[in-house]
């Protein structure tokens, strides 16, 4: 989340003067609804980097948690409408993907997609983003994701062995 904030600095209107001398302002807009569709695994971290991704540029946020990790979600929401956040913002919406999923990915309303999850799921939602009848939309997936190590010569083998495992099962729900 501290990322995308910075992130926001770079987003403010800006001067640029053309070749006619003419000074002129470039701001940038979000482009509407931003559907956030997060994974059971890390539900607090990933949940809160898509939405704060989607908010920092400026869209609106549906967001959608993983069946099982709905409580979290829904207590990660009620504290950022505490600390200030027009409620219109952002809407949370618990359910099974299987339910809701293409309700929400097909809906000509949506402005773009962030999907954290199979591969499988990913490819429905993009195929139902194609069959739309409105303009295309960014459509964010993150799938199957490994956890890539470099390992050089002056690494210590028993180091490694260490590190790999617990990046590979530490938290992943094995």
């Amino acid at each position: 989340c501290r990322y995308y904030a910075k992130q926001a600095q770079n987003l403010q209107p800006f001067e640029l003067e053309g070749f006619d001398g003419v000074k002129r302002i470039s701001s940038r807009e979000g482009l509407g609804v931003f559907v956030c569709i997060s994974p059971w695994n890390f539900p607090l971290a990933i949940f809160l980097g898509q939405v704060t991704a989607a908010l920092v540029a400026g869209n609106t946020v549906v967001a959608k948690p993983a069946e099982q990790t709905s409580l979290i979600a829904t207590r990660a929401i009620d504290l950022m409408l505490e600390a200030g956040f027009p409620a219109g913002v952002i809407q949370l919406l618990p359910g099974r993907g299987s339910e809701i999923g293409h309700a929400l990915t097909s809906h000509d309303a949506i402005a773009g997609v962030a999907f954290t999850g199979s591969t499988a799921t990913a490819q429905r939602i993009n195929v139902t983003l194609a069959e739309r009848t409105a303009k295309p939309v960014p459509f964010i997936a993150e799938t199957g994701g490994q956890n890539a190590m470099i390992v050089d010569s002056t690494a210590l083998p028993e180091q490694v062995v260490r590190d790999v495992i617990r990046s590979a099962f530490a938290s992943a729900g094995q």
